[in-house]
């Protein structure tokens, strides 16, 4: 069963079918032909509200809550809805409800009819792909036990992280080789292939390759090559880190590796590299990327955060979907609150589309947060769905209060 947030979400997306209103003839079981007659008898439609009236009394007498057999609150609401509309009803309306359907359906109307149905179906099926995969761990409701989402447009990655009250910030992320940034003096770096050997590789297989993704608080995290959690070394990761601390401050060289202005030491950063098969193998290459927060100093530095008001809802696989509804004139004059914030500041490009364009383009939605597809956001003050030009590459840790 889909939880409240779910189907609000689900809601706000237009992806829940809204049924038309009821026949209230029909919600109280009065006969759309015998209104119709009581109607030319009694053109001002007091006949007809009167006898609806009377199955309204006869009904609210069966369904009312309070009686043990037959109460049922739902029915009761809608007879009492029913009562309503028509007691309060034009003549034009009560008239309008007694016509049938007519059993021949044009060309044009058949064809609405069946786009409408196509586009329930489709509804139903999202539904259900997000009821059975509400508890994997790539879903977007689990990002809040993640450590964020790895994304990458062109080459440069980036971090998105949910805010707890709600919206998003994302850092963008600088690309060293491990090598390189170790040989600058970058206050980020320790020799981190060193310390896997003198960990013995945390038991890890030789030849496996590995992310390690360590957060401006200090929890650090050993994951898989897609992201996946493995296990926490945040203890010996600040052992480490308080020890390289010390040897700098002896060194006197804290000062001069901190007002060089660009990196803060607290800022995120993520190793990539490969357990060694052997003792003797070549040291593997790897990567250190750097999730900048800060730039400068403190006072008079740069906070680099882009904050974000709009929320993740999942990715589509259509990767071009961006470009075709970018050049659609239905999306032309579309507000999104996320551009009204910091607009000299963007990591990406964002683009709303209506709710409607997101189920006929079919681009391929998933409540998941797979690599290689594109990532999904929702503007809740606009309710719309905003499709953006950035890759998803992984979450980052998923799953990992799980362990």
């Amino acid at each position: 069963m889909a939880t409240s947030k779910q189907r609000r979400l689900f809601e706000e997306l237009g992806l829940v079918d809204q049924a038309q209103e009821a026949n209230p003839y029909e919600v109280l079981g009065l006969d759309p032909d015998f209104a119709h007659n009581l109607l030319s008898e009694d053109p001002s439609g007091a006949a007809v509200q009167f006898v609806a009236g009377a199955l309204h009394k006869a009904l609210s007498r069966r369904y009312h809550p309070d009686v043990p057999a037959t109460g049922d609150s739902d029915r009761f609401r809608q007879i009492n809805d029913a009562d309503a509309r028509i007691g309060e009803a034009s003549v034009a309306s009560l008239a309008r409800w007694s016509k049938k359907e007519k059993t021949v359906l044009s060309g044009q109307l058949k064809n609405a009819q069946a786009e409408r149905t196509a586009l329930i179906n489709r509804v139903s099926e999202l539904l259900q792909a997000d009821l059975e995969l509400g508890n994997h761990p790539q879903h977007f409701s689990r990002l809040d036990s993640a450590q964020g989402v790895l994304l990458q447009r062109g080459n440069v990655p980036m971090l998105m992280r949910q805010i707890p009250n709600g919206g998003t910030d994302v850092l963008m992320g600088r690309v060293t080789d491990l090598d390189n940034a170790k040989a600058t003096g970058n206050p980020q770096v320790f020799d981190f292939r060193a310390f896997l050997r003198q960990h013995q590789s945390f038991g890890l297989a030789p030849g496996s390759d590995i992310v390690a993704y360590i957060d401006e608080t200090g929890r650090a995290s050993i994951l898989q090559s897609d992201l996946t959690f493995i296990m926490d070394i945040t203890d010996p990761v600040a052992k480490q880190r308080k020890k390289r601390e010390s040897e700098s401050q002896k060194d006197k060289l804290t000062k001069s590796a901190t007002t060089t202005g660009s990196w803060r030491a607290d800022d995120p950063v993520m190793f990539i590299t490969q357990i060694p098969r052997t003792a003797r193998t070549k040291k593997p290459a790897g990567q250190l990327i750097t999730f900048a927060s800060w730039m400068g100093p403190r006072q008079g530095g740069q906070d680099l955060k882009w904050k974000l008001p709009l929320d993740v809802v999942g990715t589509v696989t259509d990767q071009g979907f961006f470009n075709r509804m970018r050049h659609n004139k239905a999306t032309e004059n579309i507000a999104i609150s996320g551009t009204e914030t910091q607009r000299t500041m963007s990591h990406f490009n964002l683009l709303a589309t209506q709710s409607q364009q997101l189920l006929e383009q079919d681009p391929g939605y998933s409540p998941l947060l797979k690599p290689d597809t594109s990532l999904l956001m929702f503007d809740p003050i606009n309710r719309l769905p905003v499709i953006t030009d950035v890759k998803v590459m992984g979450m980052i840790g998923n799953n990992s209060k799980a362990s």
